[in-house]
C-alpha cells in the first residue's frame, strides 16, 4: 500500500534503519509511482478511451461487431429456459439487450460492485488486526452479513432498469398491447437478476465458501431464493405501470 511505502522510506531515512525490509519499501515509494504513470498513460487511459468511444457507439444503436450476436443468442436461450409466455420473453431479451447498450445504466449500476469492499473489510479486517483467529471466523455467522448485502444490491439492479435519462420516450412501453402487464414486470426482472445479480452472488458466493465450506450451502441458496422478494415487492408499491421500463427520471 503507498500510505505504508511513504511510512517504511520515512522511517529508514529519520531513524535510520537499514535492513532489508526498509529497503524494499523505500523502492517500492520510489519505483512504483513513476511505473503506475507510465502505464497508465501508455496503455490504460488509451484502452479506457477506446472502450467510452465503443459503449457510446452502443448507444447510438452500433454496437460492437460480434458482441450484439453473442449476447443476443444468450438472451434468447436463456429466454427459452425462463419465460413462460411469448410476451415475457420480449420484454427479457428486450431488457437483456437495453442494459447492455444503455451507457448511463452501467454507470448506475456498476459501482454496486463496489459493496465487495466493505465486505472485504468486515471479514478480512479482524484477522489483519489479528483480533480473531480463521478458525474462530469460520465457527461464526458473519457470513450472513455478506448474504444480507447482497438482498439489497439486487434491488438496486432491478430498479435501475425503470430509470433513464431519456424517459420521455418510454410512452413506447406503456403503450405495449398487454392483457397480463405483470409478464413485463417478470421478463424485466429475469433479465436483470439473471444478467447482474446472478453472477455476482457466484462470485460472492465462491469467495464465502473458501472460508466457511459447505455447510453454509443451505444459507446461500435461501439466500439467493428470497433475493427476488424486495424488488418484487417494493416494484408494487413503487412501479403503477410495471409495462414501462427506463420511465423514470433518475434526478
Amino acid at each position: 500500500m503507498p500510505a505504508a511505502w511513504l511510512g517504511g522510506m520515512m522511517d529508514m531515512l529519520v531513524n535510520q534503519r537499514y535492513d532489508s525490509g526498509h529497503l524494499i519499501l523505500t523502492f517500492l515509494a520510489v519505483a512504483v509511482p513513476p511505473l503506475l504513470l507510465v502505464v497508465n498513460t501508455r496503455y490504460l487511459a488509451p484502452y479506457f478511451t477506446q472502450k467510452l468511444a465503443v459503449m457510446g457507439s452502443a448507444d447510438a444503436g452500433v454496437p460492437a461487431a460480434g458482441t450484439n450476436q453473442k449476447s443476443s443468442g444468450l438472451a434468447a436461450r436463456l429466454a427459452d429456459w425462463v419465460t413462460s409466455s411469448k410476451a415475457e420473453k420480449a420484454v427479457f431479451e428486450m431488457s437483456w439487450k437495453l442494459t447492455s447498450r444503455d451507457r448511463r445504466y452501467k454507470m448506475r449500476t456498476y459501482p454496486a460492485f463496489g459493496a465487495l469492499v466493505p465486505l472485504l473489510f468486515v471479514f478480512v479486517q479482524p484477522l489483519l488486526k489479528e483480533k480473531t483467529s480463521l478458525s474462530t471466523l469460520q465457527s461464526g455467522s458473519t457470513y450472513l452479513v455478506g448474504i444480507y448485502l447482497l438482498q439489497i444490491i439486487a434491488g438496486s439492479f432491478y430498479d435501475n432498469s425503470y430509470q433513464s435519462d431519456d424517459y420521455r420516450a418510454s410512452w413506447l412501453y406503456s403503450a405495449m398491447p398487454l392483457d397480463k402487464p405483470g409478464e413485463a414486470i417478470i421478463g424485466n426482472f429475469k433479465a436483470t437478476f439473471l444478467k447482474f445479480f446472478t453472477p455476482f452472488y457466484l462470485l460472492i458466493a465462491v469467495f464465502l465458501f473458501s472460508v466457511w465450506g459447505w455447510k453454509i450451502t443451505d444459507d446461500l441458496l435461501a439466500g439467493y431464493f428470497f433475493a427476488p422478494s424486495l424488488p418484487v415487492r417494493m416494484s408494487g408499491f413503487g412501479n403503477r405501470d410495471g409495462r414501462c421500463l427506463f420511465r423514470r427520471n433518475p434526478k
